[in-house]
């Protein structure tokens, strides 16, 4: 309802709310996005291939067969499903202006460099462990859904190409 409410008001010629809450998602987006970065490029240049994000990109399981419903059924349903848990996280482990200040830019703070010090300062190891763990559980399921797609392709141009991995 509160983002029906927003899209109204937008309509009747007030547009902070809407310009607000696309401010804050921008934010949240750039700012997990950056630390996601930063841990896998560190566990990349460490060559930690059992770091919890690298494995998550390393699928268990053979890939689903795609089907073009999947992109609201399955992508996008689990999107929604994890939205809140993502932004309760962001909310305990960043700075308040990083993901609650519609006044701020995140992008133009220049932040990023001490991304990974700064949620250790703010929500400690606990913290810092439990953003990682949502970014792993996001890409598991960008891992799966990739494939499922890509295989899905690579099977339409070329059915016998696709091996049962």
């Amino acid at each position: 309802m509160k983002t029906l409410w927003v899209g109204l008001k937008n309509i009747m010629g007030f547009p902070e709310g809407q310009n607000n809450a696309i401010q804050l998602a921008s934010n949240r987006h750039t700012v997990l996005e950056d630390f996601q970065s930063l841990v896998m490029s560190q566990a990349y240049e460490e060559k930690n291939i059992q770091h919890p994000t690298i494995q998550a990109l390393t699928r268990q399981k053979p890939a689903r067969v795609y089907e073009d419903s999947h992109i609201v059924t399955v992508i996008s349903q689990q999107a929604y499903d994890k939205a809140h848990d993502i932004h309760e996280v962001l909310e305990q482990t960043m700075p308040e202006q990083y993901v609650n200040d519609p006044a701020v830019e995140y992008s133009e703070l220049n932040a990023k460099a001490s991304l990974q010090e700064t949620v250790l300062k703010t929500s400690g190891e606990d913290g810092f462990h439990k953003l990682i763990s949502i970014i792993t559980d996001l890409l598991g399921g960008f891992s799966e859904n990739g494939a499922s797609y890509v295989e899905g392709i690579l099977s339409t141009n070329n059915p016998e190409s696709v091996s049962s991995s």
